[in-house]
């Protein structure tokens, strides 16, 4: 192997290596997806367990029921309106629809 050749080995082990540490720092400080009890969340924002409930039950925040459990992600935001739910107008408008039938 030639001098040049082991020159340009050595720097790009080196900028293997620094940006391997990078990747591995970044991936260490991203805040973990996880999922909490609705009283864990509402303890997390200093909000009361009904206003976590009633924005799940009118799709302001996303929640998974596992079992009789539910849970919510950590880092999910209050108000937003949660994929794949309806707006509570759409909802009121089908269920009074469904009753003038």
């Amino acid at each position: 192997m030639s001098p040049i050749e082991k020159a340009l080995e050595v720097v790009i082990e080196s900028v293997v290596r620094r940006v391997v540490r990078e990747e591995l720092a970044a991936a260490r400080a991203a805040p973990a997806d996880e999922m909490v009890t609705i009283a864990t969340f509402a303890r997390m924002r200093a909000i009361s367990k009904s206003t976590v409930r009633a924005a799940i039950r009118e799709g302001r925040l996303q929640a998974t029921r596992i079992g009789r459990a539910v849970r919510v992600r950590a880092n999910a935001q209050i108000g937003e309106p949660a994929a794949g739910t309806d707006t509570p107008a759409a909802r009121a408008a089908r269920i009074l629809g469904e009753r003038s039938r």
